[in-house]
């Protein structure tokens, strides 16, 4: 136990990436732009109309076997009222070699928080993950959930907070960082 593998996280530092990267962010990392590596190719769209915010980020990646890696990432947020927004994310990232996908991975998730009232405040987010893996040791498909859930009531005198997290035991993100899987808190 003492040696086991963990995986790090390393905060972005590259320019492209950090303009605009807010616009990514959820509390679960589904997309995690050090998965790309040294892109060959990349276009990012980040920008704002009203209370519509859009993200759209593109970038093929030379994997080390040989082919390439093929990451898509598109982001929608709204605000639907004055104190309430609602956003939809979605992950594509696609190992092509010899012109054959051998792993396709695609999340796909709704995330928003509103402030109800002055005392009740709600947060969630809610992904789908499936992956298609067709290498030569597997030829699997997975399919699994994450979401988390976050209510507080808080007066002048208490506060009760009520938090759901958990992610299934298969969602996996390859475009995205998850370091720790099958668990419900």
């Amino acid at each position: 136990d003492l040696n086991s593998r963990f995986s790090i996280r390393l905060d972005e530092r590259r320019p492209f990436f950090l303009e605009g990267a807010d616009i990514f962010d959820t509390d679960f990392e589904v997309f995690y732009s050090r998965t790309i590596v040294q892109p060959e190719a990349a276009l990012k769209l980040t920008g704002k109309a009203g209370g519509l915010r859009v993200g759209l980020l593109s970038a093929v990646d030379p994997l080390e076997e040989g082919g390439y890696g093929m990451t898509e990432v598109a982001r929608v947020q709204a605000d639907v009222a004055k104190e309430a927004t609602m956003g939809v994310l979605l992950v594509q990232r696609d190992d092509v070699v010899e012109g054959t996908h051998l792993l396709s991975s695609t999340v796909l998730g709704i995330d928003g928080q509103a402030l109800v009232s002055k005392e009740l405040s709600l947060e969630g987010e809610a992904f789908v993950a499936g992956r298609t893996d067709k290498t030569e040791a597997s030829n699997r498909r997975d399919l699994d959930f994450a979401g988390k859930f976050l209510a507080v009531w808080k007066t002048d005198q208490y506060r009760i907070k009520l938090r759901y997290r958990g992610v299934g035991e298969n969602f996996d993100s390859e475009a995205g960082f998850i370091p720790r899987q099958g668990y419900h808190e």
